[in-house]
């Protein structure tokens, strides 16, 4: 919840997820309806995080790629990408 809380400090962020929705509900060691109904609280409390399935690596990569280069073009738009070059520098210890 934590991480979830600095990644909505930031001006762009989100989660991607290597796996499929349906594999919450085969979790081993939490029941499925725990997992779903804790993933929903979060999403609730954090919206401007959003937290996407991709069934694999590629897709993961895939979406990731686009989804950066689209936020790129809306904060050049905006005039904001010295904002994200500094919030990756301070994420980055750079």
């Amino acid at each position: 919840m934590i991480l979830l809380a600095e990644l909505a400090a930031q001006p762009r962020a989100a989660v991607v997820v290597e796996e499929g929705y349906n594999k919450i509900f085969k979790h081993p060691y939490v029941t499925g309806s725990v997992a779903a109904e804790r993933l929903a609280e979060l999403q609730a409390q954090f919206p401007a995080v959003p937290i996407v399935f991709c069934e694999t690596r590629p897709l993961a990569e895939e979406w990731t790629y686009r989804w950066l280069g689209a936020c790129q073009y809306e904060l050049e738009l905006a005039g904001g990408t010295s904002t994200l070059q500094e919030s990756l520098r301070s994420a980055t210890g750079t």
